[in-house]
């Protein structure tokens, strides 16, 4: 049986058990968590080793040993907590190796780079990488300066930091010192990168501010530009809110973008994008809108997508109402079916364990 923890705006984790034969969501404990961890993730070398971030004024990051007996979940706190030298840590990165933590501190515009050992976090060694960005963007209120929203590792040599400040992603390189900017791609003026993913040389990045989902064909070499195939819109809806989550299908084949505060009655959706070959630009998969799906939640903020016993689920939470739902997905990737639901509140993440 599937077990998942939930990361959010609260004091603690919740750990859910997920049953898709019997359509059930289960609430099975809770762990302290310190305030507002906001995103958790697995370390891939160290699959029993979990990180969050405390999205808080005085950022943190802690890390936990997981110790999964059938669906009951126990997690012990593993060494010290570690200050992210920033305010309001939204997302992070255990790097492919294991050897690191990359933290984006979203208001002050900074990363740091904390060591990972077997026993816990450690003392950062390497100085804070700045975002050069001077505000304000064409939305003053959201893009005031620099708002590094996501750690996203395209391969063992490149970091790429979507930056709702700057309408761009950074592409760093390591260095002597850590991580250093090496190269950067705009994004249309006031769009808002949040999340990305990349399959092959295809670049797909969720903007927040606009709702919408750009195409880029992405450079081997971190200094040359990017070319733009398209920016479509992720809702059809009038929302307040944005875009947040991005999720790739297991398959590679589809891309599930969630959408926050339409006020519709249905709720908030989940929109479905097929990627295919495109006629513009030779060997890059354009992705082509599908549909949206109503979930009946209320600010989709967290989501994840997993294969389980043939079959996919995409399970996602409303931070501000619903509750934490799974669905199944339906269609070879273009329908998704509601299986079960749980009552948690302000749920921001996930991971699956």
């Amino acid at each position: 049986m599937p077990v998942l923890l939930t990361s959010s705006y609260s004091q603690e984790l919740t750990h859910l058990a997920f049953s898709p034969a019997a359509g059930t969501l289960l609430k099975t404990g809770t762990t302290p968590s310190g305030g507002s961890m906001s995103w958790l993730s697995l370390s891939p070398v160290d699959p029993a080793l979990l990180v969050g971030t405390n999205e808080t004024a005085q950022g943190e990051v802690r890390a936990f040993r997981i110790a999964l007996r059938g669906e009951e979940v126990s997690l012990t706190p593993e060494g010290g907590v570690q200050s992210t030298a920033g305010h309001s840590p939204a997302h992070h990165k255990v790097l492919e190796d294991g050897s690191a933590v990359l933290a984006a501190n979203y208001m002050t515009g900074t990363l740091i780079t904390i060591p990972l050992s077997p026993s816990g976090l450690q003392a950062p060694t390497t100085p804070l990488l700045k975002f050069p960005f001077i505000g304000p963007g064409p939305n003053p209120g959201r893009q005031e300066s620099s708002h590094p929203h996501e750690v996203f590792q395209r391969s063992g040599s490149e970091v790429l930091i979507p930056d709702l400040g700057a309408d761009k992603i950074w592409r760093l390189a390591p260095s002597a010192t850590g991580w250093e900017i090496g190269g950067e791609i705009p994004l249309p003026p006031g769009s808002g990168p949040r999340h990305v993913q990349v399959v092959a040389s295809d670049l797909y990045v969720l903007n927040e501010l606009n709702n919408s989902l750009s195409h880029y064909t992405l450079p081997q070499a971190l200094g040359t530009s990017a070319s733009l195939h398209s920016s479509l819109p992720c809702t059809l809806l009038e929302t307040k809110g944005g875009a947040a989550e991005l999720l790739l299908h297991p398959s590679g084949g589809y891309l599930y973008a969630t959408n926050r505060d339409s006020k519709h009655p249905k709720g908030d959706t989940v929109a479905i994008f097929k990627l295919q070959a495109s006629l513009l630009a030779l060997g890059a998969k354009e992705a082509k809108w599908v549909k949206e799906v109503h979930t009946g939640l209320v600010h989709i903020r967290g989501a994840v997508i997993r294969e389980y016993e043939g079959k996919v689920y995409l399970v996602a939470a409303g931070k501000d109402g619903g509750g934490v739902k799974a669905f199944e997905v339906t269609e070879g990737g273009e329908d998704l079916k509601e299986v079960a639901q749980v009552d948690v509140e302000n749920v921001t993440g996930f991971v699956w364990l």
